[in-house]
This record gives structure tokens, sequence and C-alpha cells, in this order.
């Protein structure tokens, strides 16, 4: 029961009316919740899996993979464990999982400069478009407009990069979300 004392700031005095009121609310509260909090229980967790080396590695996105797998897609700075396939400073990664979580691949995509994988989505052919902010200009990215630009890239299954796009101007360019259209694109 919530029990707010307004009486030490000299705000409002109680009386008996109110003191009925808060009681009937509460225990109608109660009786709401009761049975819906017996009923929500935290969720079972099914596995746990880390992903990463010794250095600072996020994830920012899970989505569903092909096969009932996953892809976890984010940035790291490390070369070890698994992020192998550095190509500079901070890349896009991106891990392949199984529905267990475990790992079939992982790779990194970008240059020699700062690149953070954001988003991704699963596309009709059974690949994945994968959005990043990037402020390289060499390895994977083919061009930058400006300072940090917005990279469009797809990939197969494979991990293998088929075409990529570059957007932006002399701004920051960040995505947000990248959503799949009917016709494919």
């Amino acid at each position: 029961m919530l029990v707010i004392d307004y009486r030490k700031q000299n705000r409002f005095k109680p009386n008996l009316r109110w003191v009925w009121e808060l009681y009937l609310n509460s225990l109608t509260f109660l009786l709401i919740v009761s049975p819906i909090s017996a009923i929500c229980q935290a969720p079972e967790i099914i596995w746990n899996h880390g992903y990463g080396g010794n250095l600072d590695d996020r994830g920012k996105q899970v989505i569903n993979g092909i096969g009932g797998g996953y892809l976890v897609i984010g940035h790291g700075e490390s070369i070890d464990g698994d992020l192998i396939g550095s190509n500079g400073s901070d890349d896009c990664f991106v891990v392949k999982t199984d529905a267990n979580g475990v790992k079939f691949w992982s790779k990194g995509f970008g240059g020699s400069e700062y690149d953070i994988g954001h988003v991704g989505s699963l596309t009709l052919d059974s690949g994945y478009v994968i959005c990043a902010s990037i402020l390289s200009n060499d390895g994977d990215v083919t061009e930058n407009n400006g300072i940090q630009d917005l990279w469009a890239f797809k990939i197969n299954d494979d991990g293998d990069i088929e075409w990529q796009y570059n957007y932006g101007g002399t701004h920051n360019e960040t995505p947000h979300s990248v959503i799949p259209t009917d016709d494919g694109g």
C-alpha cells in the first residue's frame, strides 16, 4: 500500500473520509494487481552468451536471422575473442548465431576510422541490410561525403558484402532504423 504523508509539509490534513477513500482505492488496487503479479513473473533465461574481446565492444541491436538464428549488430575495438577481422579504430561488427546463441561467424566492417553499426533488417532475399555511422573513407567503405556519414550495406547469410551506399553531407548522419519495403528495396 502506498501512503503519502503530507502532514510533514503542512499542506494537507487528512480527514476520516480521505483515509477511508485511500483505503478503498488501495484495496481495489491490491485486488486487481495481486492476481496479475502472481501470473507475471520474471522471464526464464533460456541462454546467455557474451561476444567480444578484451576492449570496448557493444551490441546495439539484435534481429531475427535466417533459420531461427540471430544477428547481433554493434561496434567493437577488440581484435581478439569473437571480434576478429578489425579494419581499424572501431568497426561495425556483426555476429551471426544459431537459435541457441552459438556463434556461426563474426565480421568487422568499416575502415581505419571510427565506424559504428546501429541497426539492421532481414531482407526478402535472405540477406541483411546493416546501417552504420562511419568516419572512414577506406577499407570496406568506398566513400565518405563529410564528417560522419550514414553507411548502408547489404550482406548475404555468410556475411559477404553484396552492395553498399553512403548517405551524407557536411554534417553528422546517424541511422536510427531500417525497414525493408515490399519491393525488396
